[in-house]
């Protein structure tokens, strides 16, 4: 849970002023495509996915580019129009209007967006992003896609530029025989196999060293922790491995029997 890793990140503090770059000497930057969103207290799922999005050309063009021709045909409600709120967003990030590293607003904190109404938008009747906990980007990701949908008749959509296509083989072992089936997604989930770990060695020998420590009541010093490195390609390979399916139902024989299944990239997204 969410709460598990923050206390995992406090215990590992060392690591997590690492992650934020906490001892280095970081030149402020600013402009367009370079503004900040501020954290409500428990937006940075949201802040991290808006700020995502708005780097792809699909998003720049449809919200950007095109903001004022959504601010002229607005409703006469805007505060309840998505894609007012989105080129709103949109408009904000790659103005530069927001973004300023002078002296008073770097002391001041005053840069950046607050996405308060947007988040309120976005969340209206959801069961979890209408409330004020921490919440997954993924999940989150996936929400705004449909939304974005939703409000994308008529007009391109830009999340066509995540879309791909799985391929799903399924094979009878009994008859031997083959289906195929394909399905459209927008997000590739990837199994990490921890046991291909290229440095397992220093894992193992950093958690015998940890499991010894917490027998004897100490704590290993932070600059002594041991991440697994796992290559991308290990996670891809372990995608596409063959899986074998037992009591699977095959129309070949008309009976249970096992098959195995395989799954590809039908095709690949922008």
């Amino acid at each position: 849970s969410m709460i598990e890793m923050e206390l995992e990140i406090n215990q590992q503090f060392g690591e997590w002023a690492v992650l934020q770059e906490s001892s280095a000497n970081l030149q402020p930057i600013a402009g367009p495509g370079l503004t900040g969103m501020s954290n409500l207290g428990n937006s940075c799922y949201l802040n991290s996915v808006m700020q995502v999005m708005f780097t792809i050309p699909d998003f720049v063009e449809r919200y950007v580019e095109k903001a004022n021709e959504i601010f002229e045909t607005s409703p006469a409600d805007p505060v309840n129009d998505f894609n007012v709120h989105m080129a709103k967003l949109g408009n904000g990030l790659w103005s530069g209007k927001y973004s300023s590293i002078s002296e008073e607003s770097l002391d001041t904190g005053a840069t950046g967006i607050k996405p308060t109404m947007f988040k309120n938008l976005i969340g209206k009747n959801h069961p979890d992003f209408s409330t004020k906990q921490q919440q997954d980007a993924q999940e989150y990701m996936l929400h705004l896609f449909n939304v974005i949908e939703r409000n994308s008749r008529g007009q391109p959509n830009p999340t066509d530029a995540f879309k791909f296509q799985i391929e799903d083989r399924i094979e009878c072992l009994a008859s031997k025989k083959v289906k195929y089936s394909y399905r459209d997604e927008w997000m590739l989930p990837l199994m990490i196999p921890l046991e291909q770990a290229t440095n397992l060695d220093e894992v193992r020998k950093y958690e015998e060293a940890r499991a010894l420590a917490e027998s004897e009541g100490r704590r290993l010093p932070d600059d002594a922790l041991v991440r697994p490195k796992i290559a991308l390609r290990a996670c891809l390979e372990k995608f596409a491995e063959a899986e074998r399916a037992e009591q699977f139902y095959s129309t070949a024989v008309n009976d249970k029997t096992d098959a195995s299944k395989r799954t590809r990239l039908a095709s690949m997204p922008d």
